[in-house]
């Protein structure tokens, strides 16, 4: 499977660091999201880039799979800022490397953006 790496933005064309999107070269960045998101809010993980800060939420920290979960449990501290190094978007799933655990992969479903960017 190719992978497209640095993914550009299919409304404003700027270039998405650390952006990995499995199925194609474009992505949507978080101000054109927000500009055409009804609720003008969105602090998906999918909307990330390298250099965002991220947290657990004591919601967040129990989706995913069971392993998914008790590996941010183990390593992750709730409500702690944490700064993606890289996401990868793919079909079914999508995986993050924070720069605190830069060889670590975690399921993106655990984490959001934070409020202030």
């Amino acid at each position: 499977m190719a992978t497209f790496p640095n993914a550009k933005c299919e409304y404003c064309g700027i270039e998405l660091k650390g952006v990995i999107n499995d199925y194609g070269n474009t992505w949507v960045c978080r101000d054109c999201k927000i500009e055409n998101d009804i609720h003008r809010t969105n602090l998906s993980i999918l909307h990330a880039v390298a250099g965002d800060k991220v947290i657990v939420t004591d919601e967040t920290v129990e989706n995913g799979y069971s392993c998914d979960s008790q590996q941010v449990k183990e390593l992750i501290d709730i409500g702690y800022e944490y700064t993606v190094k890289s996401i990868n978007i793919g079909r079914s799933s999508s995986r993050l490397v924070l720069e605190e655990f830069p060889n670590k992969t975690f399921n993106a479903v655990n984490f959001i953006r934070c409020e202030n960017q």
